[in-house]
């Protein structure tokens, strides 16, 4: 299945600082249209942990009958993730 971005309907950031640690959580609706040319609404996240050393990025996008409250535990457990991961040997 193909789908055509068309435009962002809506796009929030957070900030979490975590010491040296700083976790970035991008929240976007965007309209798209599918190739029968019906318009949706998808809703996407992109997490990135920024480090002194490092960078941990994950992305999801999510099905337009996700229910929010589902949406929302999803982001908590994928910030989770990405703060568990450390680098165990030096460079």
């Amino acid at each position: 299945m193909l789908i055509y971005f068309i435009s962002f309907k809506n796009l929030s950031f957070e900030n979490i600082y975590r010491g040296k640690d700083v976790v970035l959580v991008g929240r976007q609706i965007e309209r798209s249209k599918d190739q029968a040319g019906t318009l949706l609404a998808l809703e996407g996240v992109r997490i990135l942990r920024i480090t002194p050393s490092y960078l941990v990025s994950i992305d999801m996008p999510f099905q337009p009958s996700s229910p929010k409250e589902a949406r929302d535990d999803i982001i908590k457990d994928m910030v989770n993730l990405v703060e568990s991961v450390h680098v165990t040997a030096d460079p």
